[in-house]
C-alpha cells in the first residue's frame, strides 16, 4: 500500500491478472467498460460467456448492477437452451 497504493490487494491482483490472461490484446478491450464490469465477467470460467456478457453489457450499456442481475439469473445459459430447443425442432 506504501508503495503503490490503495486497490492492490490480494482479489484485485488476482482479477487483475486474470484480466491480463482473458484479454492478452488490451486492443481488445472496451473502453466502454468499467473495471466493475470486467470484474464481474471474469468470474465467468468460460470464454464463451465471458464474450457473450461482454458485448451485451456494451450493446445494452447495463451498469454494474445490472450485469450482475443478468448474470445472476443466468441469461446467457437460458438464450442458449432457448437456441438449442429450437434447433432440435428444425
Amino acid at each position: 500500500t506504501l508503495e503503490f497504493g490503495k486497490g492492490f490487494g490480494r482479489s484485485n491482483l488476482f482479477y487483475i491478472r486474470k484480466l491480463y490472461l482473458a484479454f492478452p490484446n488490451s486492443g481488445t478491450l472496451s473502453h466502454k467498460l468499467g473495471w466493475g464490469q470486467y470484474y464481474e465477467i471474469l468470474k465467468s470460467d468460460s470464454d464463451l460467456e465471458r464474450s457473450f456478457y461482454l458485448k451485451e453489457c456494451e450493446k445494452e450499456n447495463w451498469s454494474v448492477r445490472e450485469l450482475k442481475r443478468q448474470m445472476k439469473s443466468m441469461l446467457f445459459h437460458r438464450l442458449a437452451l432457448s437456441k438449442d430447443k429450437k434447433a432440435s425442432w428444425n
